[in-house]
């Protein structure tokens, strides 16, 4: 007799949705972890910031692929820590603009590298062909 070490749970456990969350739960706890406490979308907000620049919470939303309720937790968070500034938009006053602060911009260099180990740790598990295929599998997921 074949022991059932997943309980009876292994077609739930094989299917492609519960291993994506279950992934992304790992990958969030351990970058977490290695950024002292960054969420990822912390980490994307401040990215974006860096790279792009200012910007109102509409575009950093788009950006990130995140609805605007979830925009305003992760801005709200930054704020706490001193790394983005809000601002009236002098084009319509009904807007706030984002910015980095010195502080959030010296926060972005510090993780930017934390966040390379990070993923390379997480993608350690694979050759670099893998990788390519994972990321090319992943993207025809998620883009439309």
């Amino acid at each position: 007799m074949v022991k059932d070490e997943n309980g009876g749970l292994g077609d739930l456990y094989d299917r492609i949705g519960f291993l994506i969350r279950r992934a992304h739960q790992k990958a969030g706890a351990m970058f977490h972890d290695i950024t002292d406490g960054i969420t990822t979308s912390q980490y994307g907000a401040l990215y974006i910031l860096k790279t792009k620049g200012s910007m109102d919470h509409n575009n950093l939303a788009k950006y990130l692929h995140v609805d605007k309720t979830n925009v305003s937790v992760i801005v709200k968070s930054l704020e706490k820590y001193g790394f983005v500034s809000r601002t009236l938009s002098k084009k319509d006053k009904r807007q706030k603009i984002l910015e980095l602060t010195p502080s959030g911009d010296q926060a972005y260099a510090a993780i930017e590298a934390k966040a390379r180990a990070a993923h390379d740790h997480l993608m350690s598990k694979f050759t670099d062909e893998e990788v390519k295929q994972f990321r090319i599998f992943l993207r025809r997921l998620v883009d439309d």
